[in-house]
């Protein structure tokens, strides 16, 4: 895992901490998350994603970023409903926000990827 493995040591250290408002633990989780994807491990990524959705829904959060990457970690294990119903709701979402473009861009793009995947072309 190399330095991404370094950095989930972090996280996972950094989430020991008792006094960790909702905001900052669940930073960390969706940051563990990109360690575990970028280091090719989906399943537990998805696993870090979920968590930390599940905080920021709580807390009235912007959703979109975990949304996005749930979605690509789903499409890395070929589970095209699940990252297609992540990518959704995370366009949505985005689409509410105008300073979001890039971010928009890069779910419109990945849905068709996925479209793709799926020889759906209609």
């Amino acid at each position: 895992m190399g330095d991404h493995g370094k950095a989930a040591k972090f996280y996972k250290k950094f989430l020991e901490n008792i006094k960790l408002d909702d905001g900052k633990r669940a930073t960390a989780l969706h940051n563990l998350g990109l360690c575990y994807s970028s280091a090719g491990d989906y399943t537990t990524a998805i696993n870090y994603y979920l968590q930390a959705l599940k905080l920021k829904q709580e807390n009235h959060r912007p959703l979109e970023e975990s949304m996005y990457n749930l979605g690509i970690a789903y499409a890395h294990l070929k589970q095209y409903n699940f990252a297609r119903e992540y990518l959704q709701w995370a366009l949505t979402s985005a689409l509410m926000s105008p300073d979001k473009y890039e971010l928009i861009a890069n779910l419109y793009d990945n849905i068709a990827v996925i479209t793709g995947k799926e020889g759906n072309f209609e």
